[in-house]
Parts: structure tokens; C-alpha cells; sequence
């Protein structure tokens, strides 16, 4: 026998959507929620040229899977390099959050005390009906005068390594700047 189809419908929803108020700040990518926002390094001292994890965690209520990484300080004392991020969701009653974490590699040039500015995230607070912005706490390192022989380029596979350079897991990413190189 042939099934039975049968077509169902739910009753009509209407929704109100109120429009964004003006006086988005320049860096809102359109998340509506509320924020906060960490960032930590995984060792406070650091040789000049050596290579440290940056983690910035951004956590709350809101389309967390959409949100961009936070602005990088223009820093020349620093080199950024690409981020790689995770998302975890979760439901706080009947919204939704959770977190983004952006994982960065920073080389630090120069030596002696240095900070990272507090990395910030804006966006519209509909319960208070504002924009608003999260920041992190500032970021601050202690760089040494670097090794002379820091600078000699790591090779790739199938080379001969640089004098004094062990290769110690065939895992680890290849650092990449962010225009590619």
C-alpha cells in the first residue's frame, strides 16, 4: 500500500525586531549579547626571538561561533602570527553562548619589559540597550636579550637542521605570517 502523506503546519509566529540604534563602534561585527573577554600567555619571560603562546578567550552570551578574533595591538616591538580558534556552545536557560578561543603565536624583537594592551571585543548590550565593549586585562612579559643564533631560519623536512637546533616532535606547525609567508 501506498503511505499516507499528510502535510502539516504550525499556527503563524510574528516576531518584533527593533533596528540597531546608530553609534556602532568601528570594530562591532554585529553580535548582540553580553562579553568578556581573557587573554594569557603561557610563559611571563621569554628570550628575544623566541617564539610564546598568546590565548584570548572570549566568553558570554551571544553568536559566539560568528565573532571575529578580537583587534591585534599594532605593536612593532611584536610579530603576530595566524590564529587558530575553538568554539564551545552552551545554553544558559533560553539563550545561547558559550566561548571562542583564539590561539596566537607572538615572537617578541626587543628586549626588556613589555606589555600587551588589552584586547578588546565590542558589542550591543540588549539589556541595557547600549553598545559595549569587553577588554582583557594587559598582558605583560619580561624579554631577555635574545640568543645571536636565534635568527638562523628553522628548516624545513629533509634538510640539514641549523647548528644547535634539535628537532624534537615532526608535529608542530610551521609559523606562517599572516599575509602567508
Amino acid at each position: 500500500t501506498a503511505p499516507d502523506v499528510r502535510r502539516l503546519q504550525t499556527d503563524p509566529l510574528s516576531l518584533q525586531a527593533d533596528s540597531m540604534p546608530p553609534g556602532a563602534p568601528d570594530d562591532y561585527s554585529g553580535i548582540v549579547g553580553a562579553l568578556s573577554v581573557e587573554a594569557s600567555v603561557d610563559r611571563s619571560s621569554v628570550k628575544a626571538g623566541e617564539a610564546l603562546n598568546l590565548t584570548v578567550v572570549v566568553s558570554g552570551v551571544g553568536n559566539i561561533k560568528s565573532l571575529p578574533e578580537p583587534k591585534r595591538p599594532d605593536l612593532p616591538s611584536i610579530r603576530f602570527f595566524d590564529s587558530e580558534s575553538s568554539v564551545k556552545i552552551e545554553r544558559f536557560g533560553d539563550k545561547v553562548g558559550g566561548s571562542k578561543t583564539f590561539k596566537t603565536v607572538v615572537v617578541p624583537r626587543v628586549s626588556g619589559p613589555l606589555e600587551i594592551p588589552p584586547l578588546t571585543v565590542s558589542y550591543y548590550d540588549p539589556a541595557k540597550r547600549a553598545y559595549a565593549r569587553a577588554a582583557s586585562k594587559p598582558v605583560r612579559l619580561t624579554v631577555l636579550p635574545g640568543d645571536p643564533n636565534a635568527a638562523l631560519p628553522v628548516v624545513g623536512p629533509g634538510t640539514a637542521a641549523a647548528p644547535g637546533v634539535t628537532e624534537v616532535a615532526a608535529d608542530i606547525r610551521y609559523l606562517k605570517a599572516p599575509d602567508g609567508r
